[in-house]
């Protein structure tokens, strides 16, 4: 029966959690890695889980892990931080004439259905000029 011992070398914003905690010799388990990205500020974060046992060939391992924050609007296609016809005129251009994608892609996603097109376009016209619902991307 073998123990094998997690150490988690990153910052604040990675947990790991095993699986079961310990695992037969050579056999695999579930490590599972949440990220809080909490307070942090739009970028790319580095860690890595170190995974350590008693398999004679195969002692350490290490798994990099890596989480990118891009916050947006929800809605402003265009990337000015308002939600304005100008979105709508830019998701039209981007599904019709190969314009520029929105970015982050999720931000031209103004009805939450995990895609960009022209529902996105016209959900965002009805919200500017009927009052209709906020954008709600996923």
């Amino acid at each position: 029966h073998n123990d094998m011992a997690i150490v988690l070398a990153a910052p604040r914003w990675m947990t790991v959690t095993p699986g079961t905690g310990t695992v037969e010799p050579y056999s695999a388990d579930t490590i599972i890695v949440g990220f809080d990205p909490g307070e942090l500020t739009d970028g790319v974060y580095h860690g890595q889980v170190t995974v350590t046992g008693n398999d004679p060939v195969n002692t350490i391992r290490t798994i990099p892990a890596t989480m990118t924050i891009q916050s947006y609007v929800c809605g402003d296609a265009s990337g000015d931080q308002t939600v304005t016809v100008a979105d709508a005129v830019y998701i039209i251009g981007y599904v019709f004439r190969a314009g520029p994608a929105p970015a982050p892609m999720a931000a031209g996603d103004a009805n939450g259905d995990g895609q960009v097109n022209v529902a996105d376009a016209i959900y965002i016209i009805n919200f500017v000029f009927r009052s209709g619902a906020a954008p709600v991307c996923p």
